[in-house]
Parts: structure tokens; C-alpha cells; sequence
């Protein structure tokens, strides 16, 4: 029996399948609530987390584990939590409601890596609840054989417990490409596939054949070119990792950047080969019930710069937070269309400081690191003047030499106005997803719009070559960020139009190493006529 499904970590590997436990079905629960009060419980499984980081065998579980550490304590979740339970209902219902609530939340917000995050906020809830019913112990999920191990769900602590040297492969029911277990998988290099409810098919301990590139997986019959020898990966990824930058056929040097949220995604980017980070987004370190600490910015930029090391560059957008992406301890109103709201650089009219930890850590870690800060969401000359006001003024006051600036080029006005602003601007960079839903006048999240926002119509091509244009004349690097960035369908278009710098999912590296080095830019630029 052959599943299609979504390939979320390249490779083919085979092995039997063996179907995971979930930590709280390995043991039989005592009844919940057990005396037990809200403060004490945090202080559990505080712990708890803390020995799993601790005893962590790699980089990434152990970022995933001190990410949790947070959200163990998080003011917001335990507000809901507390609310509910003055309401009259027990500890653990009002648990299982207020991780639902946000979860939910972060799910609607319309973006995926939001709505993998939702994902760690149900991993602390049952974590949680588990412990109201039992006590817990770390043991470990073992098997004996290397194996393909078949999931309905893995959450992000449910790693830490594996032993990742006897699995070969993940086939899961749920999942995405940016989910921490594959995340995880890309790291490990372990092929990984998601196959929705198809997985209830797939019978305990009998011989699984995947492919985590074509998103396949067989059931009892081997893949084509697949190892006969269980647990023994049957060939490297279709797309080898090119850890040097790269040129075209005509000799035209391409940048091939990542867009990351997270310093465990910033090391698989490098192990992906990535030039850079072409995108740094940092609005999970806003999401929370108070603005995270200048202390905190310093900590993760100094992380990824130190990853990244002296050649490679790191490209920080400020926050692009407000209006679909609310902050509990901004007093905003609700908006009607919120993707046309108070967001990212229009908050500092009510709020004008909101930046300025970001900024100082930003230009500290800038003076020792490749570091460059954007601003999103500019819109209009004045939007550019007063975030080129408020760097210059956060230098000044720390008597620190100025980052670059640049601006991301997701507004059709700023688009149009594209010459205006690269006579300032120190870099462009084209974010896809925006620019084409406001283009268009159609929402990016609505499926039944979907047509509406293809990359490829002439519109959005007219809009990407006056940016691209405009940076030229200027001489300023002009790069892309959005989705667009990491199509293949859309490659030869953009090098045609003379873009040379993309940043895209770090998964897509590998493979758009090796297509630009087959492609001629020449050929590209004259195929449009």
C-alpha cells in the first residue's frame, strides 16, 4: 500500500514501524486534582522540564525545552487558567480550556509559524495534566531495532524522550514543515513524512519504506531504489547540502539565505548550507504577557550571530506585531481588517519605545557580528523617516556606530515609491506574501481566494521588477523573503529579473543550491522577452 503525504524532512529510509506511546498512556492514572495547587504544580514540572533539558542529546530539544521553560510560567496562561477556576470548574478543566483558548488563538492568527507554536502551548497542557494525575518519572521510549517510528502526534518534549540513535524515520499523523519535530528531523537528517488519518492504517512492526523529499510512504513493498536492509537509510537526500556559495552557469554569484524564528532553526540553516539569515523574525520573544527584556534580545541575537559566525550575514526584522498578531499588554483596539491595521512601525505612534530594547541589543550585537536591522511593513515616506529617526536617535544615545537599515518592500506604495526610498535605504528586501494579498485586495489565508495569489501573475512580476530596479540604480542589495522566494516554478522568473539574493525556508536551501547552478541567468533574462 502506497500514502501520499507531506514531506517535512528529505530522504528515504526504511525499517518496521513502531507505534510511539504518548507519556501518559504508559502507565495507569490516579484520579485528577490530587490536593494539588496551582503553585505547586508549576514547581513539578518546572522541574521536570529541567532534567529533561538537562539529560538532552541535542541542541535542538534542549532550545525547544527552555522555550517551554518559559511557557510554564507565562502570566497570560495562568491569568485564563485562574479565571476559570473562579468560575467554579476543577484544575484540571481549567487547563485543558485556557491551553485550548490560546492555542487557538495562535492557530487563527494566519501564520504557520504561529501555528506551530500552538503546538508547544499544548505540549506544557499535558504535560500539566499529566502530572495532576500521576507523578512522572523521565523514563525513556526505547526500541530495540533501528526503526521508522509511527506517530499520531509528537510533541515537542515527547523528542526528548526518545532514543534517537535506533530511529531511522518519522511517519506522523499531524505536522509541519515548521513543527519542532521536524525541525528536529532536518537536523538529524532523518526523513519525515506526514500522512494525516492515513496513518491509522499502518499496522505495528510491519516494514515501512519512506521518502520525506516525494512525501511517500509504502507499507510492505519498497520504495523505487530503496535499501533492502531494515533500518539502513536507502540514499542521501535527492539535494546534497552545498555549504559554499554558489553561481550560476553564466557565472552569476546567487546568495541563498534562510528565514528562521528561533536560534534552533538558525543551526539548521547552517547545517542546511544557508549563506546567511535573510530573515530573523522575532515576534515570539513579544508573545507573552509582558515585553521581553533587553537581556533577552541581547541573548538570542548573540546566540544566532555566534552560530552564524564572521561570514555570514543576519538580517533582523524588527517585530512585525499588532493588528492580526495582538499583544496582551498593548491596550489595542479590535479591528475589522486587521492585515490594514496598527501594526509593526504604525504602533509607534500610540507606542513609541516599543523598539528601542530590540534596537540597542540589535546595534550591540552589530558591532562585533554581520548584522543588519529591517523595518516592516513601510508604507509611506514618513513611516521610512521616522524609523531611520529612531535608529539614528538609539545609536546616538549609546554612542555605538549605526547598523545597516534596511526595509522590507511588502507594501505596493512602497513598491511604487521603491526609487524614493533606495536613495536612504541600505538594503531592500521583497516580502512576497504581503505585497501579493495587497496587490490583489485578497486575503492570504482565505483558500477560496487563492487564485489571487499566485507569484507568477504579471502584476505581481511588474511590482518585484521596479524594486529590483530601483535597488540597482541605487546600488543597494536587494534580496526576497516571502514564499515566492522559495518556489522553484518561480526561480528562473526572478534571476530573469535579476534578483541575487534569496532567503527562504531553510529546508529549500539544498535544493535551490543545486538549481542555480544549472540554470544560465542570461537565458533567464532573455526568456522574458
Amino acid at each position: 500500500m502506497l500514502l501520499k503525504g507531506l514531506g517535512i524532512s528529505a530522504g528515504q529510509a526504511n525499517g518496521p514501524g513502531r507505534r510511539f506511546v504518548p507519556r501518559n498512556q504508559r502507565r495507569e492514572q490516579a484520579p485528577a486534582d490530587l490536593n494539588m495547587t496551582p503553585a505547586e504544580l508549576i514547581t513539578q514540572v518546572r522541574q521536570e522540564l529541567e532534567d529533561l533539558k538537562r539529560q538532552a542529546t541535542s541542541d535542538i530539544i534542549r532550545d525547544v525545552l527552555a522555550a517551554q521553560l518559559l511557557m510554564v510560567d507565562d502570566p497570560d496562561l495562568w491569568d485564563r487558567i485562574e479565571e476559570l477556576l473562579r468560575a467554579g470548574h476543577s484544575l484540571k478543566t481549567s487547563i485543558e480550556q485556557a491551553v485550548a483558548s490560546v492555542a487557538s488563538t495562535l492557530e487563527n492568527l494566519g501564520d504557520r509559524y504561529f501555528a506551530a507554536r500552538a503546538d508547544d502551548v499544548r505540549d506544557i497542557g499535558l504535560r500539566l495534566v499529566a502530572h495532576l494525575s500521576a507523578p512522572q518519572t523521565q523514563e525513556r521510549w526505547t526500541i530495540r531495532e533501528p526503526s521508522i517510528l509511527v506517530a499520531e502526534s509528537l510533541f515537542p518534549s515527547d523528542t526528548a524522550t526518545l532514543d534517537l540513535a535506533q530511529i531511522r524515520g518519522f511517519v506522523l499523523g499531524q505536522g509541519s514543515v515548521t513543527s519542532h519535530v521536524a525541525i528536529l528531523a532536518r537536523s538529524l537528517q532523518i526523513p519525515a513524512v506526514v500522512v494525516g488519518d492515513a496513518i491509522a492504517s499502518i499496522t505495528e512492526g510491519e516494514p515501512l519504506f519512506i521518502d520525506g523529499t516525494d512525501g511517500l510512504v509504502s507499507t510492505g513493498s519498497p520504495l523505487p531504489g530503496a535499501a533492502s536492509s531494515p533500518g539502513i537509510p536507502a540514499q542521501p537526500p535527492r539535494w546534497p547540502v552545498i555549504a559554499n556559495r554558489v553561481t550560476t552557469r553564466d557565472g552569476q554569484p546567487v546568495l541563498i539565505m534562510a528565514n528562521v524564528g528561533s536560534v534552533a532553526e538558525a543551526r539548521i540553516a547552517v547545517q542546511n548550507g544557508a549563506d546567511g539569515i535573510g530573515l530573523l523574525r522575532t515576534e515570539f520573544l513579544f508573545d507573552g504577557s509582558h515585553p521581553p527584556s533587553l537581556t533577552d534580545h541581547r541573548q538570542m541575537l548573540g546566540d544566532i550571530a555566534e552560530i552564524l559566525g564572521p561570514d555570514r550575514e543576519l538580517i533582523v526584522r524588527l517585530a512585525d506585531i499588532g493588528g492580526d498578531k495582538p499583544l496582551p499588554y498593548l491596550a489595542q483596539k479590535d479591528e475589522a481588517n486587521p492585515f490594514l491595521g496598527v501594526r509593526a512601525i504604525r504602533l509607534l505612534k500610540e507606542y513609541p519605545h516599543l523598539y528601542d530594547d530590540q534596537l540597542r541589543a540589535a546595534i550591540e550585537v552589530g558591532q562585533h557580528a554581520r548584522l543588519k536591522v529591517m523595518i516592516p511593513m513601510v508604507a509611506s515616506r514618513n513611516d521610512w523617516t521616522v524609523s531611520r529617526a529612531l535608529v539614528a536617535a538609539i545609536a546616538d544615545e549609546l554612542a555605538l556606530a549605526r547598523v545597516p537599515l534596511g526595509m522590507m518592500v511588502e507594501v505596493p506604495a512602497a513598491a511604487l515609491d521603491a526609487d524614493y526610498f533606495a536613495e536612504t535605504a541600505d538594503f531592500f528586501s521583497i516580502g512576497t506574501n504581503d505585497l501579493i494579498q495587497y496587490l490583489y485586495a485578497a486575503d492570504r489565508t482565505a483558500s477560496e481566494l487563492a487564485e489571487y495569489n499566485s507569484s507568477l501573475e504579471p502584476a505581481a512580476a511588474a511590482a518585484i521588477r521596479m524594486t529590483i530596479e530601483a535597488a540597482h540604480a541605487h546600488q543597494i542589495p536587494v534580496a526576497m523573503c516571502g514564499e515566492m522566494a522559495g518556489d522553484p516554478q518561480a526561480l528562473p522568473l526572478l534571476l530573469g529579473l535579476g534578483l541575487r539574493e534569496f532567503s527562504m525556508n531553510p529546508a529549500s536551501i539544498p535544493q535551490f543550491k543545486a538549481m542555480i547552478q544549472d540554470l544560465d541567468a542570461r537565458q533567464c533574462r532573455a526568456a522574458l522577452g
